[in-house]
């Protein structure tokens, strides 16, 4: 009994030795405090407190480098932005977490943002190590001269991933003694008895971009916020001008009608959508995932509705390629770029990764056996210590899979991939946005073109979808795309995808 209890003992001290470990972190960055400035971007639905947050406080402890930022919400980077570039003020550092700067504008052609070669081989090991695992994702941060001009964004689960899916409520299908829909007149039905059985429930809820991007699948045409994509024979088409992008509008009009659909869909935000789902009193949705996003309790009432086809139209499922997003930027009014750098790259090992995703190892997550791995609760809660999906991250494929142990919420999500792979379109649209960039001068002749175009679908279809379609309505719509400009638009993306596709 005594050398159980001992042994015992001694192993509850060696693991408590695990638990108490210091992380080893490299050295600060400079022996006296220097300050940078930024600009930096936080998602709408992240409510990052930035005085006395623990991963700033970390950082600052750990570098000697405090940075003044400016903190910029998702829905005001794009304006904010604007107003920077108008002014001529610029902060040393941008801390982008989605595409909202043009490379080519404001890095090939105007120099905002200085290249970072030189930088990654002198100041950003780190970086410079784990950049050259993916050769395909290192090639998607390359601005047309060839120079880099923002460290990528890269969390790789080492596959393919649909952008969203739909789900459906589950207990009011056994309610009503319904099964799954298979096709889109028995989804409508099925819809429209969710409305007469739940008066007060939120039977279709959506937020306006989500509706066409989803639906638009199902009649075979993988639509975006651009507006284009890509057939499999390498045209690249303009959307609404192709077979089937009418009979999926009047779709969502139909049910807009017949109150299936949230009015508020046409205005509201995904904060205020979120809210709803946590009511859990929904019928159908388009989601990322039921686990750990912010609306949890539609896991017990909602399951995953695949795909099928509208009508003769094939199935085809938007996907995204594991390619670098553009993270951070440093700007031509920083005096101490190297110090800049260096200080982007410091946040690039593993150990600093997860603490800018989770906050303190020892919270929502630890090391086990070499791995990052997440407590049962999840990451809902990251956002009070750290930034989440909002931080520094570039973890190709395999390096990603041996440093992160992925929760069931993200098992979930690949197994959806896997149900709608067959369906995915030949080419996404990120060979061209991704991988291949149009010159400067096309690049302004796209922003300029997209302004016009973008304004002419959003109110086209938001008029369509509260007051229907007619024939007349209809071809003045086509008659307004083309005076926006959507044959020069195809036209530049279609060169730009021959070149990239020619080798």
């Amino acid at each position: 009994m005594k050398k159980l209890f001992a042994l015992a003992l001694a192993l509850l001290l060696a693991l408590s030795c695990v638990a108490l470990a210091e992380p080893e972190y490299a050295p600060k960055l400079t022996e006296e405090k220097q300050t940078l400035t930024a600009m930096r971007f936080i998602r709408d639905i992240d409510n990052i407190q930035m005085d006395d947050l623990w991963y700033n406080v970390h950082l600052e402890e750990l570098t000697n480098v405090h940075i003044d930022y400016t903190t910029v919400s998702q829905s005001d980077f794009a304006m904010q932005l604007n107003l920077m570039y108008s002014s001529g003020e610029y902060p040393d550092m941008v801390i982008d977490g989605g595409e909202n700067i043009d490379i080519e504008m404001y890095g090939v052609d105007q120099g905002v943002y200085i290249p970072l070669d030189d930088l990654i081989d002198s100041c950003m090991p780190n970086y410079k190590a784990i950049m050259e695992m993916n050769d395909l994702a290192y090639k998607s941060t390359i601005a047309s001269d060839g120079h880099i001009y923002s460290i990528g964004y890269l969390a790789d689960a080492n596959a393919p991933a649909a952008n969203s899916f739909a789900f459906i409520n589950k207990n009011w299908l056994a309610e009503l003694n319904r099964e799954l829909p298979t096709t889109i007149d028995e989804l409508y039905e099925t819809l429209l008895a969710f409305k007469e059985a739940h008066p007060d429930g939120y039977i279709w809820e959506a937020t306006f971009d989500e509706m066409f991007v989803y639906m638009s699948q199902l009649w075979g045409i993988t639509e975006n916020t651009k507006w284009y994509s890509i057939t499999n024979d390498g045209e690249v088409v303009f959307n609404a001008t192709q077979p089937g992008y009418r009979e999926m509008v009047e779709f969502i009009a139909s049910c807009y009608e017949s109150g299936i659909l949230d009015p508020a869909c046409i205005t509201q935000d995904g904060n205020t959508k979120i809210a709803r789902l946590n009511e859990d009193k929904v019928g159908f949705s388009i989601l990322w995932r039921l686990r750990s996003m912010g609306w949890d309790p539609l896991v017990e009432s909602m399951t995953f509705l695949p795909p099928f086809a509208a009508g003769d139209n094939e199935v085809k499922i938007k996907y995204s390629i594991p390619l670098a997003g553009k993270r951070g930027w440093i700007t031509r009014a920083c005096e101490n770029p190297e110090l800049a750098a260096s200080w982007m790259d410091y946040q690039l090992t593993p150990q600093m990764v997860f603490e800018g995703f989770y906050g303190p190892e020892g919270t929502l997550w630890n090391w086990v056996d070499g791995k990052c791995t997440l407590g049962a609760s999840g990451d809902q809660d990251c956002v009070k210590w750290a930034y989440g999906v909002n931080t520094f991250c570039y973890m190709p494929g395999s390096y990603y899979s041996d440093h992160f142990q992925q929760p069931d919420y993200r098992i979930e999500r690949m197994d959806y991939c896997d149900v709608v792979a067959p369906y995915y379109e030949k080419y996404s649209t990120q060979y061209v946005s991704g991988l291949a960039n149009p010159t400067a001068e096309e690049s302004q002749e796209i922003a300029l073109l997209f302004t016009n175009i973008n304004t002419v679908v959003r109110e086209k279809l938001a008029d369509f979808v509260m007051h229907g379609v007619t024939d007349e309505k209809w071809d003045a719509f086509q008659t307004e795309l083309v005076n926006a400009g959507i044959e020069r638009y195809i036209e530049i993306y279609q060169r730009v995808f021959d070149d990239y596709a020619a080798g």
